[in-house]
This record gives C-alpha cells, sequence and structure tokens, in this order.
C-alpha cells in the first residue's frame, strides 16, 4: 500500500496546480474594472463591425460565445457600477453585435432585431428607474440637509432673542429697584 501514496499525492499535486492554472487563466481574461469591461466590449464590436462579411460559421460560434461572455457573464459583474449612460453604451453594443450578426447570415433579421430592442429597452427602463431612485434619495437627503439648516437657524434666533428679552427684564429690575 505504501506505493500508492507517493502517486496519489503526485495526482493531488497536479491537480491543484491544473485547477490554479484554470483559475489564474480565468482571472486573468476577465476585465478587473469596469472601464476595462467596456473597452474591451468596445474593441470586441468594434472589430465584428469591420469584419462581419469575412467570418465563417465556426468563426460566429467563437464570436457568439464570447459576445454571451461579454453580454451576460461580465455584464452582470459590472452591472450595478454601471451609469444610466454607461448601461445605454452596452445595450448599443449588443444591438450592433446582433446587427451584424444577423446581416451576415442574411435571414431573420426583423426577428433578431425586434428581440433584441425590446430586450434592451427593458434594460434602459430599468437603468432609467434606477437613476430617478438614486436622485429620489438624493432629494431627500438634500430636503432633510435644509429642513435641519433652518430649524438650527431658528432655534439660533430663538436663543438670541430670549437673551435679549432677559437683558431687557435684568435692565427693568434694575432701573425700578423697589428696595
Amino acid at each position: 500500500m505504501e506505493w500508492r501514496n507517493p502517486i496519489l499525492k503526485n495526482m493531488k499535486t497536479i491537480l491543484r496546480f491544473t485547477i490554479f492554472v484554470v483559475a489564474l487563466a480565468f482571472v486573468s481574461c476577465s476585465p478587473i474594472s469596469k472601464d476595462g469591461y467596456l473597452k474591451r466590449y468596445d474593441k470586441f464590436i468594434t472589430k465584428v463591425q469591420a469584419e462581419y462579411t469575412e467570418y465563417t460559421d465556426a468563426d460566429w460560434i467563437a464570436l457568439d460565445e464570447e459576445f454571451a461572455t461579454l453580454s451576460k457573464v461580465w455584464y452582470a459583474k459590472f452591472q450595478t457600477k454601471l451609469t444610466s449612460d454607461e448601461k445605454s453604451i452596452v445595450t448599443d453594443y449588443e444591438y450592433k453585435y446582433t446587427y451584424y450578426r444577423t446581416l451576415s447570415k442574411g435571414k431573420g433579421v426583423w426577428d433578431a432585431l425586434k428581440e433584441s430592442y425590446h430586450r434592451d429597452m427593458n434594460r434602459v427602463k430599468e437603468g432609467i428607474v434606477e437613476e430617478l431612485k438614486e436622485e429620489a434619495g438624493n432629494f431627500s437627503d438634500a430636503v432633510r440637509s435644509f429642513v435641519d439648516d433652518a430649524a438650527n437657524e431658528i432655534k439660533g434666533a430663538i436663543q438670541q432673542t430670549e437673551s435679549e428679552m432677559n437683558g431687557i427684564d435684568n435692565k427693568s429690575e434694575q432701573k425700578y429697584n423697589f428696595e
């Protein structure tokens, strides 16, 4: 039984190394920042736009996989960090990819564009609603701050008036001291 341990140990080491390499490859291919994601997506769309007429079916299979990664996996990773304008840009990229993909095949143009349009408009609506909610929160904070400032001003004015009234009372007592 002792002769198997070194083999199993080597196999475990090889397995760990393989997992490490796969994880490293995945991390190195994934954009680290929102800006990196947007740049990579822009570069991808620019390339598709320039070369779509020359792609083979095999090319489109690889491009579809890359597009799925950009539009689903990485979008989900950065969605909460994207502004409404950036979400509109991503929507535009998806629309362009669908457009050039469909043009290259020459069939189903209307259905593909219509589906993309509805998906994209829903995403834009979500972005607008999120932005309005954020602005409402900012407005609420501004109103709260304004009310707090006004209340502090009123308290200060009342304290000053009370102080002045106390001064008048003291002067009256001194002037008309009946002792």
